[in-house]
């Protein structure tokens, strides 16, 4: 696995409109082809210019170009949405739209699932051990979220839809479905057909609650050791090089795309 080495600096700290340069979260996703495949996963989930790449090294192997992930300081972390959160692009039916709740509900059910609980269930919060304990997501709801007025951390206030299951009110999953995408943006890296498909950012919120499934049977970025990670393929934070190509891990094996 990659190493986790460099400092990567954050452009913008604060509310998703203080960001400049946002692609149209409503259409197509469009690489941005002088950032990286990793930095890439960022705008393409609704989250534009929050880290910037670290730069190629022209004087070394691929494969030492591994290192390159991203570390947040500590005080950032919880602030940062991504580092706790999921892309998933998921296909779309007949007549859904990608931002409707139902569709929401139904990505979450058929590709998430309740985390296991830890080995001492005591140390989990009292009133979510039944629900660890069980790992019954039937009852699962989502709707529409507006976040309060005075929220302005781009973790929470960005959100399009909170869902959660009742009776564990407190423990909601929070989801910015972003756009719709035609299965081309990625390319190889997710390998999906052209078509039509929802792109969800997923976050669980007090109690982490949901996680991927083991395994999925849609492309999910999860962002790991400071690097995106789907399928078999990672994806470091390393910005193109001089002949505009960019790093990616298809694998295990370096390859510049």
């Amino acid at each position: 696995m990659m190493k986790l080495t460099a400092l990567a600096g954050l452009v913008c700290t604060l509310a998703l409109t203080g960001c400049a340069n946002t692609p149209d979260q409503q259409g197509p996703y469009v690489q941005e082809p002088t950032m990286s495949w990793a930095w890439n996963v960022t705008a393409y989930g609704g989250y534009p210019n929050l880290i910037r790449d670290n730069p190629y090294r022209e004087q070394v192997s691929l494969s030492e170009q591994e290192g390159k992930g991203i570390m947040l300081p500590g005080s950032l972390v919880q602030a940062y949405p991504l580092t706790r959160a999921s892309v998933v692009t998921a296909p779309l039916r007949d007549g859904e739209a990608y931002d409707d709740a139902e569709v929401v509900r139904r990505v979450l059910l058929e590709q998430y699932q309740i985390r296991e609980p830890l080995a001492d269930v005591s140390q989990e919060p009292i009133r979510l051990q039944p629900l660890l304990r069980s790992g019954n997501l039937a009852g699962l709801t989502c709707h529409d979220y507006q976040a309060p007025l005075l929220v302005t951390t781009i973790s929470i206030g960005a959100y399009t839809h909170e869902c959660l299951v009742p009776g564990y009110e407190e423990f909601s999953v929070y989801v910015k479905a972003v756009r719709e995408a035609d299965g081309r943006e990625f390319g190889p890296i997710l390998g999906l057909s052209p078509g039509r498909y929802t792109v969800l950012t997923v976050r669980s919120d007090l109690g982490d609650l949901l996680v991927p499934r083991a395994l999925p049977t849609v492309p999910i970025f999860q962002f790991k050791n400071g690097i995106y990670v789907v399928n078999s393929n990672e994806l470091p934070f390393v910005a193109p090089n001089q002949a505009g190509k960019r790093l990616v891990f298809l694998d295990g094996q370096p390859s510049l795309l």
